[in-house]
């Protein structure tokens, strides 16, 4: 579920750097959070009236989030 519908994927070892790829198919909301070795990740999707995708993220200091895919 982490992966596949958060799209949270390690985009450099140790999270130093991390991907987000929702993939909500026809969930109107997720949400949730993992650990990492540098602190939790938090992420919450939620599908606008227009079936666009808002995402709020929270990352530990030093966490950088890179582009989709």
């Amino acid at each position: 579920m982490i992966e596949e519908v958060l799209g949270l994927k390690p985009a450099a070892p140790g999270f130093e750097a991390l991907r987000v790829t929702p993939h909500l198919t026809d969930l109107e909301w997720a949400k949730g959070s993992v650990p990492t070795p540098r602190g939790v990740v938090s992420v919450s999707h939620t599908k606008t009236p227009k079936g666009q995708v808002a995402t709020e993220l929270d990352t530990p200091d030093g966490v950088a989030v890179v582009g989709g895919g």
